[in-house]
Order: C-alpha cells, then structure tokens, then sequence
C-alpha cells in the first residue's frame, strides 16, 4: 500500500516499539477506562522484550512464555517516519492456534486510510495456520476494525468467540490460513 512498509523489527527498533505502546495503551484506555499511575504512565504490554527475546533461540525467555513460544516483532514505516507495529505470537503451547495477533497500532495520522487492513492481510499472508485476533470486549473501535478485517480476509469463514485473557473479558475472532 503506498510507501508503507512492513519490516521485521530489530533490537534497534525495540526502543521505538516501546514508545509506541504507550500511544497504544493510551488509545485502549479510552474504551477500557484505564488510569494512569502516579508516574502519569499506563501499565500494559509488560511482556513486550520478549519478541526480542524468543526471536533468538540461544536466549530464554522469562516464565511467563512458555516452551514452544516465539515473538515476531514488526515495525511499519512510512516515508516521513514510524506508522504501527505489530507483535505475533506463534503459540508452540497451543494445540488449537498457532498465531496471535498479540498486539497491533497504527499511529493516528494513518488510521482510517486501510493502512491497518493492509498491514493486517500482509502478516496474515506471512504466516499460514491457525490464527487467533483478540480485542478487548470494551474496546469497541477495535472489534469493529478486526472483525471487518478478518471478515474480508477469510471471506467470512471465521470463529467469533467470547473468553478472558489475563483477567480480561475478551472477543476472540479464530481462523485458518493454511
């Protein structure tokens, strides 16, 4: 699409990812009524090194990833700068779905221009299997955007189902790539 550009992220771009998240968490604490601590900070995305880390098979990762998992930390460009991220899960723990889509923002200047369906279709494509999209049930803008995406991806042939993650209620939208 464009001059968008889906690039692996490296360890140099781990500190850019970071402060995206905070933009990230800002945007869901809109819908899920988060607050920010006394250091005017959000908590969130806490497990986020790990992309880097599960990405080298000679590191180990913290407990909380357990065998069989890796990240797969994506950065999207522009021609004037950083436009999102995406962070995949492939899920080795999982007999039911070999990738999450575990965390995905695109900067608001490029939101509501299809960049985000684009980005999304093209990780999709970059990995064949079971896939799971998760969203938060408060946060209404990203069920809207997922469940139109994957609805178009798949042509329809997807699983919508309701779940917690992590204390969370959430929508789980499931589908098969292969």
């Amino acid at each position: 699409m464009g001059n968008i550009s889906i690039e692996r992220a490296t360890e140099s771009d781990m500190r850019i990812i970071l402060n995206l998240i905070d933009y990230y968490i800002y945007d869901m604490s809109k819908s899920a009524g988060w607050e920010c601590n006394a250091e005017g900070r959000f908590a969130g995305c806490d497990d986020s090194r790990e992309y880097w880390q599960t990405h080298h098979p000679e590191t180990q990762p913290s407990a909380r990833w357990p065998e069989g998992r890796r990240g797969h930390p994506f950065i999207v460009r522009s021609p004037s700068g950083v436009a999102g991220f995406a962070l995949i899960r492939e899920m080795g723990d999982d007999p039911d779905v070999d990738y999450d889509m575990a965390e995905f923002f695109i900067v608001g200047k490029y939101q509501r221009r299809g960049i985000g369906r684009h980005v999304a279709c093209a990780i999709f494509d970059m990995f064949r299997g079971r896939w799971s999209v998760r969203q938060l049930v408060a946060n209404i803008p990203a069920k809207e955007f997922w469940k139109a995406v994957v609805s178009d991806y798949t042509k329809g042939h997807f699983t919508e189902s309701c779940g917690t993650c992590d204390g969370w209620d959430m929508v789980y939208l499931t589908f098969d790539n292969t």
